[in-house]
């Protein structure tokens, strides 16, 4: 047997126990809440949750696999999928499976629908006021402990001698027989060595931003403190506003890659999480979970983190466009729970970054929640901030004198482009000084370094004349699209 389960159908079973677990019969949700006497519930509870939600639609998904594959003796399917399923919560959730188990009773022999009534009955009924996380570790351990007596009866010998040669995947986690082979990874987010320094302009945003991601690597994970934070406190979410091709974005990488040396530099656990629409989902309610889930990780405490969300306008919509749409209004819901969480219970160990280009597009309450310390990014400002993009973007020193540089420099003042603009046209600058220059018949016979001085050569002829022909051109090209009138991508610097 090697089976794949798929993951809709997965989210479709743990849609279905969700509605479950808040029957009065279990009532899950408002019992954690009254437990902890708060009107938000905290980290541990929310993780608590999501983890018998996953527990849940696991055990139904193996369960229906099990059954289709005739697998023979309904306990033996029992205990498989609730050992499989409880494998599958503890890896993705992170979740320790060294807990001292809680003793458990558990009659497989019962039709599926009394074995889950009983696990959910035992998990409602022991929710304890304090030590949600231990309690929850505790309750997975007691249940792949039960299982294992069941598993392991010589009644069932040839029944597990074939388990052990199934394969299946749950959701990217694949299982072979009674072993994890491994865990779904999340991709890291990876950016070519830049430093604050290649950031151009925005002296402001990069300043502040700098100061709060070193305050914030000050975090010790093991003791779950930051000296900075409980002393003086720091800005912790900021809101990174300006027109488009600005810096926003490589603003943002530096700042990622300056984090990411640092704390290779000093043994310290960084991570970046970006977080964009790729945890949407068409089934209700799986979004916001989604998004719980991955902020979970970082209100854990068990690493510093750099969280940032691009262009923040299309991820999340204001309450005013999301009368009619269901799912993005619980996950706008979700963000300003989520939001407001973050100070009740802040250790000091993150950042959240968001962008956006417009920002009277976002919702009242969001705004609010991210301007501890609000930002602008208007991209170069001096005839020195265009003079250093340009060399920057040119890549390599050309023959053009100070002077004339000086003199690009104030022309692209007066034209208020962004640095985007500077970019697109450098990029044409190298491109007609290619163009201008036939390649020699034996160039693709040539080495790398005997190519690279051919193109070194042509650079050369880049002269000041050139480049404020490109500007110009460039600007009359602008003028025209939009009617005489300067477009958006050179709206003049606030």
């Amino acid at each position: 047997m090697n089976v794949s389960i798929q993951q809709s159908k997965l989210e479709g079973f743990m849609a279905y126990y969700r509605k479950e677990l808040e029957r009065p019969r279990y009532d899950l949700y408002r019992k954690i809440q009254a437990k902890e006497k708060k009107p938000i519930a905290s980290v541990a509870s929310s993780k608590a949750c999501s983890a018998l939600e996953q527990f849940l639609g696991a055990y139904r998904a193996v369960k229906e696999v099990l059954m289709q594959e005739g697998i023979p003796s309904e306990v033996f399917q029992h205990a498989y999928a609730v050992y499989l399923a409880v494998l599958y919560v503890t890896h993705a959730l992170q979740i320790p499976a060294s807990a001292k188990p809680i003793p458990m009773q558990i009659n497989f022999q019962q039709t599926q629908y009394a074995l889950l009534d009983s696990l959910l009955l035992f998990f409602v009924q022991q929710l304890p006021e304090k030590g949600m996380e231990d309690f929850v570790a505790a309750y997975f351990s007691g249940l792949r402990e039960a299982t294992g007596n069941v598993l392991q009866s010589p009644n069932h010998q040839q029944v597990r001698e074939r388990i052990a040669q199934c394969k299946i995947q749950l959701d990217g986690i694949a299982f072979h027989g009674f072993t994890l082979l491994n865990r779904k990874e999340e991709q890291p987010v990876s950016y070519q060595d830049l430093s604050l320094d290649d950031v151009v302009g925005n002296h402001e945003a990069k300043k502040a931003l700098r100061e709060s991601l070193e305050h914030v690597l000050s975090y010790k994970a093991a003791e779950r403190k930051n000296a900075v934070q409980e002393i003086f406190g720091f800005p912790q979410k900021f809101l990174l506003e300006g027109r488009e091709g600005t810096g926003k974005t490589t603003l943002l990488k530096a700042l990622a890659c300056y984090g990411r040396k640092v704390a290779e530099q000093h043994g310290l656990d960084f991570r970046v999480l970006h977080i964009d629409n790729s945890f949407k989902n068409e089934y209700y309610g799986v979004s916001a979970r989604n998004l719980k889930q991955q902020l979970q990780e970082v209100f854990s405490g068990d690493a510093i983190y750099l969280v940032t969300m691009e262009d923040i306008d299309t991820i999340f919509f204001s309450r005013e466009e999301l009368k009619h749409q269901t799912e993005d209004k619980a996950v706008l819901g979700e963000l300003l729970n989520l939001l407001e969480g973050i100070a009740s219970s802040n250790l000091g160990n993150y950042i959240l970054v968001a962008t956006t280009n417009n920002p009277l597009s976002q919702d009242r309450a969001v705004y609010s929640r991210l301007l501890e310390q609000p930002l602008h990014a208007s991209g170069p400002e001096t005839e020195e901030d265009y003079i250093a993009l340009f060399q920057q973007k040119l890549k390599l020193d050309t023959k053009i004198s100070p002077a004339d540089w000086q003199e690009v420099g104030t022309e692209c003042t007066k034209n208020h482009f962004s640095g985007r603009d500077i970019r697109n046209i450098a990029l044409q600058i190298l491109s007609g000084a290619m163009q201008e220059r036939e390649k020699p018949k034996e160039w693709y016979t040539l080495s790398v370094e005997q190519q690279r001085a051919w193109l070194l050569e042509g650079k050369q002829g880049i002269t000041k004349e050139s480049v404020l022909e490109h500007i110009e051109s460039y600007d009359s090209f602008l003028r025209k699209k939009e009617g005489g009138e300067k477009g958006y991508a050179k709206t003049k610097n606030p």
